[in-house]
């Protein structure tokens, strides 16, 4: 049975209104037919019997006020779990702890690092949906150890979520294992882990130059920050270090002595990193 696109009065063979009555002050009401949702839009009550789609909706009895404001209620509550699961399965997606799925980045309370992610987010929102088209480039949040750098990246990709954007969160630590080996914990070749990091929309690579990574890391992580930088995808990390210098000593400390190949691998991930930045120093 198709469902019809509004509510509709029934008639009879002889094309005269068909009545129901009331089930609460046995009132006679017309009798009105339609589809699940558009009924529910009309605050109506729905009939679990075989006329699915029959419903007393017209009577002005109290009681039956109530039931539709008690079916009204009952419905939104059921919308809200319904769109709390949706989201809460989009943030396990995205690797985002559940903790933060109410998390604001308007609720901030630095005024200027609140300022200065709603504009980096407004920037990406509007760039990924063809309002404008000013790349949004790199975000880089620095600071030291317990300033917030994780919760502020965690709150700026939920609200990213928010508005449909395709986010994936990963701690630098964690990015390192899964390029160590073939294969990784989950089964993944190589080159699907490199895919699967360098294809989503935004990138958040939480305490970047955490530890030092091996010649063969630094030039799987640059394929992933090339190919981003290649097709515009901005690249959200956070990290101790404040300048280019540092994230150098720290990917390779024996910079100095590395071989030409594999220092300017580290060189060129820092400038993939480095290029159409911005930066938030966070204190």
């Amino acid at each position: 049975m198709s469902v019809p696109t509004q509510i509709r009065q029934l008639y009879d063979m002889e094309g005269k209104p068909l009545f129901d009555i009331c089930p609460y002050c046995n009132k006679k009401v017309l009798s009105l037919w339609g589809g699940l949702e558009q009924a529910r839009r009309h605050d109506v009550r729905n009939d679990t019997s075989l006329d699915f789609y029959r419903y007393y909706w017209d009577c002005d009895c109290e009681q039956s006020q109530k039931a539709r404001e008690e079916e009204k209620e009952k419905y939104k509550k059921e919308q809200e779990r319904v769109a709390r699961e949706k989201f809460a399965k989009i943030l396990n997606e995205a690797c985002i702890p559940l903790c933060y799925y109410d998390s604001h980045i308007s609720e901030w309370s630095c005024c200027r690092v609140r300022q200065k992610g709603c504009c980096y987010a407004s920037k990406v929102c509007d760039f990924i949906k063809h309002k404008s088209t000013d790349t949004p480039g790199n975000l880089i949040v620095c600071g030291k150890t317990g300033t917030g750098k994780t919760k502020f990246v965690l709150c700026l990709g939920v609200e990213l979520l928010r508005e449909s954007v395709h986010v994936k969160y990963v701690n630098f630590s964690s990015i390192l294992t899964e390029l160590h080996d073939s294969k990784n914990f989950k089964g993944e070749k190589l080159k699907d882990v490199i895919a699967r990091y360098a294809r989503c929309t935004v990138l958040i690579v939480d305490d970047f130059c955490s530890e030092e990574p091996s010649p063969g890391q630094i030039e799987r992580l640059f394929e992933i920050f090339n190919e981003r930088q290649l097709n515009s995808k901005p690249t959200i990390i956070t990290t101790r270090f404040t300048d280019s210098k540092s994230m150098l000593e720290q990917l390779s400390p024996s910079y100095g002595s590395s071989s030409r190949r594999d220092a300017g691998i580290a060189l060129d991930l820092i400038g993939c990193i480095k290029k159409k930045t911005e930066q938030i120093n966070m204190t």
